[in-house]
């Protein structure tokens, strides 16, 4: 069941993103790097004071060409996206919902995603899309490989955290650490998730549901906010990463 699949190489003809609209976005943040405590960012390649890592400042190209040994002879890998739909968790300052967030950043990967020529792309990006169960329901309508839910968290907290279950473990991982190379957020862990109602009964072979964030504090919100981009690409590109590994 193995390919190999080489996730970072990329044509320059089919850029989903330009560079220069996040450097746009994150022109007005007010995280001031040499003050903060409870957010630190590594080498300043923007204007803004949320400083990156120069080899992922800015969204990078996946096109149908990010595979060099591509399944010819089996089914495409399925994956489905599913962000979250509470559109009464609001962010600080206005900045949004929950949903309304973490459904531009799943919209995003889907469109980087569906470019790839072996996988199945699906996800609830619909502006009045399924509700919870019904999009449960949906992923579990045929076989999924990959699950992936995307949410911001709450509750007066800082930092980042996901959800799996059983041999899990290694995709919610691997999605985790990635996010993580965005910036020195509070590291909060990978977690069993049985107790969650998403968790427990999506039947994909790999499922997580990550928490990026805390959208009731600021610095965080704001970072979630003006890098939708960022965060989609680097989300797109460390599932690529693990079908590269595990299949």
């Amino acid at each position: 069941m193995k390919f190999k699949a080489t996730t970072f190489i990329v044509t320059i003809g089919l850029l989903l993103f330009n560079a220069s609209c996040v450097s746009k976005n994150n022109s007005s943040s007010d995280i001031n790097i040499s003050s903060s405590s409870d957010l630190i960012y590594t080498t300043s390649t923007l204007e803004s004071s949320i400083e990156f890592n120069t080899s992922i400042s800015s969204p990078q190209i996946i096109s149908s060409s990010s595979s060099t040994s591509k399944p010819t002879s089996r089914e495409k890998l399925s994956i489905y996206l599913n962000p979250s739909v509470q559109t009464k968790n609001m962010y600080i300052n206005n900045l949004g919902s929950e949903a309304e967030n973490m459904r531009d950043i799943a919209e995003l990967m889907y469109k980087e995603l569906k470019l790839v020529s072996y996988i199945d792309i699906e996800a609830n990006i619909a502006k009045n899309g399924l509700s919870l169960s019904q999009s449960v329901n949906q992923s579990n309508s045929r076989k999924r490989h990959i699950h992936f839910a995307l949410h911001s968290n709450a509750g007066g907290g800082q930092g980042t955290e996901i959800y799996t279950k059983g041999s899990n473990k290694t995709f919610a991982t691997t999605m985790y650490e990635s996010f993580l190379e965005l910036g020195n957020f509070k590291r909060r862990g990978v977690k069993d998730g049985t107790h969650l109602y998403e968790i427990k009964n999506v039947k994909a072979d790999h499922v997580a549901l990550i928490e990026f964030a805390f959208h009731d504090n600021l610095k965080e919100a704001k970072f979630i906010v003006e890098n939708k981009a960022l965060i989609a690409n680097q989300m797109a590109k460390s599932i690529l990463k693990y079908i590269d590994t595990y299949y």
